[in-house]
């Protein structure tokens, strides 16, 4: 079944450390879009990497199921950065961590599927390769 990725937003991390960490972390937005972003890339990489599932057109999401691992990983990455932070986080976070760390290295060996887009990236043959469209790159793979 196809579903709609939806796509991680610094609000959502912001309101997600209001829950999880008692004080501020001390980052600028930009400083926390731009960590957000490179998870979203890791999680998408991962994705990529099996070949079975096409990533969606918006770059900037997720499956469903990887929101909440988006969030959290990221919230991880935030508060990593802030030096004697860490002592502040619940019990149940380092929990949570644990969990998408382990999707994604579920996801890494194709030990559980991933949703399929709403909007897959396209692929189309080619002679003797498939073509997959990235961003603004062409890349030909050999074909299976």
């Amino acid at each position: 079944m196809a579903l709609a990725w939806p796509a991680p937003t610094a609000a959502e991390v912001d309101f997600f450390m209001t829950t999880a960490v008692t004080g501020r972390v001390e980052l600028s937005p930009e400083q926390r879009g731009h960590i957000l972003e490179n998870v979203v890339a890791r999680i998408r990489g991962t994705i990529e990497s099996r070949d079975d599932v096409p990533l969606s057109l918006d770059p900037n999401s997720v499956p469903p199921e990887g929101w909440q691992h988006a969030i959290v990983l990221t919230v991880n990455a935030l508060v990593a950065a802030q030096p004697g932070i860490g002592f502040v986080l619940k019990e149940a976070f380092d929990k949570m961590v644990e969990r998408a760390e382990e999707w994604l290295l579920m996801i890494a060996r194709s030990e559980i599927g991933v949703t399929y887009p709403v909007e897959p990236i396209e692929a189309e043959a080619s002679d003797g390769g498939l073509v997959r469209w990235t961003s603004d790159s062409r890349i030909e793979t050999a074909a299976i």
